[in-house]
């Protein structure tokens, strides 16, 4: 027939990626792609602040901790040094005081003190008086069985040098 092309009117699109499967497929990448990033970065900077939180939390509960340890050692070593130095506190340690103990260590002392053990030495290093205490219950208790091996002069617990000494 003349006057008819054989060409189709319509081109057959090509079966393959076309330019809007490509777009989405291009949006598609860079969101995902933007996303790690920012997971990435978040992630990274998150951590980073969470341990530095962390850790100043830490450092400021230790202070406290420090801080209250202090406090008790300070507490304690004035109620030693007081007790130490008492007139009536050398008249039991030379005999001469028996109801000192009764009258100075009822476990109210040992709850006040938040101690569970109280032992008074004299220069030669022999226990005159030691008592212990059992601060759950409020009542006094005995002594460890193993406390005379690590009351000797040369321990670490008594480590006066002098008689005066406070530590």
């Amino acid at each position: 027939m003349p006057g008819f092309s054989t060409f189709p009117l319509k081109r057959p699109r090509p079966s393959g990626w076309t330019l809007r499967k490509k777009t989405v497929f291009v949006l598609v990448l860079t969101l995902v792609g933007l996303l790690a990033a920012l997971y990435m970065v978040s992630r990274q900077v998150l951590l980073r602040s969470y341990g530095e939180v962390e850790e100043q939390d830490t450092r400021q509960n230790l202070g406290r901790a420090v801080s209250a340890l202090n406090d008790d050692l300070d507490t304690l070593g004035r109620a030693a040094s007081d007790y130490s130095a008492w007139d009536q506190t050398y008249a039991f340690i030379h005999g001469g005081n028996p109801n000192f103990v009764k009258s100075e260590f009822p476990v109210e002392t040992f709850l006040r003190l938040r101690v569970s053990l109280a032992v008074i030495l004299d220069d030669s290093g022999r226990t005159i008086f030691e008592q212990g205490a059992d601060l759950r219950h409020g009542v006094l208790a005995a002594v460890p069985s193993g406390l005379k091996q690590s009351l000797s002069l040369d321990s670490l617990l008594i480590p006066h040098s002098r008689a005066n000494s406070t530590i």
